[in-house]
């Protein structure tokens, strides 16, 4: 299944933490991964004194399911230091969202696909362009690139 992540880290080095989760997805099963470069932004409805982020955004191939996936997603995050309890939104090393899961939509409560903010990003939907510009967007009538050319 062709899947789509946003990934983004704000808390020790950055783009060390990127990569050991990229690598740690890789190890795991994600395979054909494409990357985007990544982008800074501002922290979003982050406690006041948040660093920035460095977002990205990759593709790739996974044979197991949805739920299989945010699993993985979610031992990678503790696995690179994110803590389970943690004030919300507060400064992270690693950040892994699901983006899209082929054409599949997901609507459960810890589950939501395509992701539920993503639309409302540019540091997610610019990068996701980059990666995935020609991929309908499942509920949409647009490619991520059209909705992503619409957000400038």
């Amino acid at each position: 299944m062709k899947v789509a992540l946003a990934y983004g880290s704000n808390l020790g080095n950055r783009s060390e933490n990127i990569t050991l989760a990229v690598d740690k997805l890789k190890e795991n099963g994600l395979g054909n991964i494409c990357c985007s470069k990544h982008v800074v932004s501002k922290p979003v409805d982050c406690p006041q004194g948040s660093g920035d982020f460095l977002n990205g955004a990759l593709t790739g191939e996974w044979q197991g399911s949805c739920r299989e996936l945010l699993d993985l997603c979610q031992k990678i995050e503790g696995e690179v230091g994110r803590s389970k309890v943690r004030e919300i939104n507060s400064p992270r090393p690693i950040d892994l969202d699901i983006l899209l899961f082929g054409e599949e939509m997901f609507a459960e409560e810890d589950l939501k696909v395509p992701h539920e903010r993503m639309l409302q990003r540019g540091f997610v939907m610019g990068p996701l362009a980059e990666v995935a510009a020609d991929w309908i967007i499942p509920g949409e009538d647009s490619t991520v690139g059209q909705y992503f050319k619409g957000m400038k």
